[in-house]
């Protein structure tokens, strides 16, 4: 299966669909064909967006959705037509899917599947499309999963009584306080049917930017082929490969939340090492529950403050047990308090020959990387707790934890609470990053790679001091109101055990030897499928870190045209593959 950069794009902080911009690329996305039926979450909306025709099994002239209620398998008559859909540009998605449809589905156009086994958390909404040779992925979690159940138990409503037991307060009296059990603000805010047509005016606003995916994938690749190629300087990783981006949308309740992971992966022949480094990208704005309400100068009733963030936790961890292997090289950002900004930034060096995993042309030589990446981003207000390998040795874990709001304007019986810090309830964008280091034995054989990533959000409310002319009589008082977490299955592109310093070898007519440089971790063989062409040697064990010269040979070209043969270089232990093309001038 050949191995595709996996890059997303989702346009942010765009409050109408109509302004989304963007170009359709040609797809038509106000209509689709369905296999199935809609019956997940987003059931109820999905037609009121797309047009929705039963899908012949033959036409491949727009987007398609699968929607099989009971996790059938793709039907036979209907992998040709999607595939050829999907060649053709068109989204192909799947509505209410577990992981086992999605891999299913991916294994019909052809790439590597996205998800481990053992892991049957359902998907609201999935999508892939093929853009000029490049594939895209969009995934929405369900909201209603088991593993997004609030952590905290029914809150407590305080509401402010007068000692008559009225609903109003006496100017000279601090309030009294009974309690309202079950008081969910951010339950009772929005319908699930609002929350659903919020999660589709995302999906149908990333649709609609294909134009804006393929700008910034080819501003990420413009020197790829060039720095892959070199092999005698310093090459640098993130401009060498950008192995994965996965987006992942986990909005909640009308919040938006977006975590992206993009990940650089490349294998060390001198140490037999491989390398994971990894950026998590959050935007983060739970704006739509917060509420303020003020007490007013006759307080009646105490301020306010309910849904803005108390808490962001975020934990990544392997599935298993790394062993020898040093799991967690370096992470970022560290602890921080009472800054306005921080820098989160890892490194790491290699020397002698490494492997890069990502898109086309795959693999590379270099007698040495450097890897270095940093993002600054601001944390006003904000406490930074790193608490990465506090647990696990292989964890990268951080807690972003907001300051309450501070007592406002004070009246004669209550006090006004300032605004909630802007970063817990409006944009809040950190980024976290981690190597991971692990030994060629933590590989899976199947080539792909995971890792699980929680996240999870604590909201909070705040009520006002209640005061005695003017005098504070009962402070503020803050405490957590609502919470989610939500498990994530990230993969990972494992970077190649067998790479080559060239994709492309060229000759003339009259036919010559020229050499390349293979580097492998394992056994290898060497093919060529034409017989003019000839490989020497064809075969050999694995190769120390500097590799071993491979000589090809073309007979002369007397066939007064342009010929091109292609050598393949493979391993008989494992999946990894190069191939190298030949091209004969008849010049």
């Amino acid at each position: 299966m050949r191995k595709a950069i996996l890059v997303i794009m989702v346009l942010l902080n765009i409050v109408t669909l109509a302004a989304c911009g963007g170009s359709s690329g040609g797809s038509d996305n106000s209509s689709a064909y369905i296999i199935g039926y809609p019956h997940g979450e987003m059931a109820g909306v999905l037609a009121d967006y797309i047009s929705l025709d039963q899908y012949d099994g033959v036409s491949s002239n727009k987007n398609i959705i699968i929607a099989n209620p009971n996790a059938e398998a793709i039907d036979d008559t209907f992998k040709e037509g999607i595939k050829n859909a999907y060649m053709k540009g068109h989204t192909i998605m799947m509505e209410d899917a577990v992981p086992a449809e999605i891999n299913n589905l991916l294994a019909v156009l052809g790439l590597n599947p996205a998800y481990g086994t053992g892991n049957n958390r359902p998907i609201a909404m999935f999508a892939v499309e093929q853009i000029e040779g490049h594939d895209f992925y969009y995934v929405i979690a369900n909201d209603d999963d088991d593993e997004m159940d609030d952590l905290l138990p029914p809150q407590e409503e305080e509401i402010c009584t007068t000692s008559d037991g009225s609903d109003q307060m006496d100017d000279d009296q601090p309030g009294e306080t009974e309690t309202k059990s079950d008081y969910h603000p951010s339950h009772e805010a929005l319908s699930d049917d609002l929350i659903q047509r919020e999660r589709m005016e995302r999906l149908m606003r990333w649709l609609s930017d294909k134009d804006g995916r393929m700008r910034d994938l080819n501003s990420n690749k413009k020197s790829l082929g060039k720095a892959i190629l070199k092999v005698d300087s310093t090459a640098d990783l993130k401009n060498l490969a950008e192995a994965a981006s996965w987006d992942e949308d986990v909005s909640s309740q009308g919040m938006n939340f977006r975590i992206n992971y993009t990940s650089y992966s490349c294998h060390s022949f001198k140490n037999d090492q491989d390398f994971y480094a990894i950026k998590q990208s959050a935007v983060l704005n739970p704006s739509f529950q917060w509420k303020n309400e003020e007490a007013g100068k006759n307080c009646e009733t105490l301020a306010m403050q309910i849904g803005h963030m108390r808490r962001y936790i975020f934990k990544n961890y392997w599935e298993t047990d790394p062993g020898v292997a040093a799991p967690l090289r370096d992470h970022s950002p560290l602890s921080a308090n009472n800054v306005t900004n921080i820098t989160s930034g890892v490194s790491f060096s290699l020397s002698g020959s490494v492997g890069f995993e990502g898109s086309t042309p795959t693999g590379g030589l270099s007698t040495g990387v450097e890897f270095s990446e940093s993002k600054s981003f601001d944390v006003q207000d904000v406490t930074v707790h790193d608490t990465s390998a506090s647990g696990k040795a292989w964890e990268a874990s951080w807690k972003y934890v907001f300051k309450d709001p501070d007592d406002g304007t004070k009246h004669i019986a209550c006090s006004e609470l300032a605004d909630a810090p802007i970063l817990s309830r409006n944009n809040f964008s950190p980024v976290n990053q981690w190597v991971w280091v692990t030994s060629r034995g933590f590989r899976k054989p199947s080539g792909k790679q995971s890792f699980k990533s929680e996240f999870e959000w604590v909201s909070g409310r705040s009520d006002g001091a209640a005061n005695i002319w003017w005098i504070t009589a009962q402070d503020a008082k803050h405490k957590d109101l609502d919470s989610r977490k939500v498990v994530l299955n990230i993969p990972l592109e494992q970077p190649p055990l067998l790479v080559a310093n060239t994709n492309q070898i060229d000759f003339s007519k009259s036919g010559e030897s020229k050499d390349f440089t293979i580097v492998s971790a394992v056994p290898w063989t060497a093919t060529c499928n034409q017989d003019w062409c000839q490989v020497q040697a064809d075969a050999g064990p694995a190769t120390n870190s500097n590799g071993k010269v491979l000589h090809v040979t073309a007979d002369e070209n007397t066939n007064e045209t342009n010929r091109e043969a292609v050598i393949t270089i493979s391993s008989s232990t494992t999946s990894d593959v190069e191939k190298i093309t030949i091209f004969q001038s008849k010049y």
